[in-house]
């Protein structure tokens, strides 16, 4: 699925800077190399396939690194490259108005970390023609997935590309390194620590990271409402959807399975587009769980769970 490996690129990409930070600082073919072309690939654009991608494409008596080909045969974005330490704002209106000159529609600029996408047609100021920005060290592997989705070939060679409203997110408390070594008291266990033998009776109560509690009474309630609260939150959006495997979809906005087959148990999350397949195992619920949050961009070990 494109949402997995864009999210596993992401989280790749930001030990990469960490690690590397030093030799890419330096170098900007080395960015491209290491940051850039991996990116740009698991969004569709191929950057070995010359059909959908032109490398060192002459614009406006140079060369931009990228031109991202469209269903026209011609560019519908060009991207820039800089070495990982460049500040973007030195660059980026010089960018916008080499597409303009070019007659392409979108312009992207990057050092690797961060990235900004403009609509060079849009009819506003320069600095007001930036759709998109994200920084791949400070923000969530999510919230960067979310928005880079702008760039994905299939919106992207539309030219229709609109801005991504980023969500409201409440902030999750950074854990200590220490934290994970002694449980909650009062009978809360983390999420991450909640195994319990096989017949064990599901947890009666759920507290999130904000401390907001929710009481359930079957295994796969533990699922529904860690869907509920991560949708209400703003860490899962329909544009990750659906969520699941090649062969069951878990989350999705329809009660079909890839295969087109219906799912055999189902609820319809209220006040959402949400379907949340509902046969599961007590370990089903709790797995899934986990990487659904995971995949949020949350720390399992901070949803708590007990019984009263």
């Amino acid at each position: 699925m494109l949402l997995d490996g864009l999210v596993e690129c992401i989280g790749s990409m930001r030990e990469k800077i960490k690690d590397h930070a030093g030799s890419l600082n330096q170098n900007e073919t080395r960015t491209r190399t290491v940051l850039v072309d991996p990116l740009l690939t698991v969004l569709g654009w191929d950057v070995a396939n010359p059909k959908l991608v032109t490398i060192e494409y002459p614009l406006a008596g140079k060369s931009v690194d990228y031109a991202l080909i469209g269903p026209e045969n011609s560019p519908n974005a060009i991207v820039e490259a800089k070495k990982l330490n460049t500040n973007l704002s030195d660059h980026s209106q010089q960018v916008v108005t080499y597409a303009n000159i070019g007659g392409i529609k979108y312009a992207v600029i990057t050092n690797g970390d961060s990235w900004e996408l403009y609509d060079v047609f849009k009819q506003v100021q320069w600095t007001d023609k930036r759709v998109m920005q994200v920084n791949i060290s400070s923000m969530s592997s999510a919230e960067v997935a979310l928005n880079l989705l702008m760039m994905w070939r299939s919106n992207l060679s539309t030219g229709t590309v609109s801005e991504v409203k980023r969500p409201q997110l409440h902030p999750v408390e950074e854990l200590k390194p220490n934290q994970k070594e002694h449980k909650p008291s009062s009978g809360w266990i983390p999420l991450t620590d909640f195994d319990p033998p096989s017949k064990t009776k599901p947890p009666t109560l759920i507290r999130f990271w904000d401390n907001t509690e929710v009481s359930i009474e079957k295994w796969h309630d533990l699922y529904i409402q860690i869907v509920k609260k991560c949708f209400e939150s703003g860490y899962l959006t329909t544009q990750m959807l659906p969520i699941g495997t090649s062969k069951t979809n878990y989350v999705s906005t329809s009660n079909k399975h890839p295969d087109g087959l219906e799912m055999k148990q189902f609820k319809l999350l209220s006040n959402s587009p949400l379907v949340i397949e509902t046969w599961m195992s007590a370990q089903n619920s709790r797995n899934r769980s986990k990487n659904l949050l995971k995949r949020c961009g949350l720390d399992p070990f901070t949803v708590l769970v007990k019984n009263n």
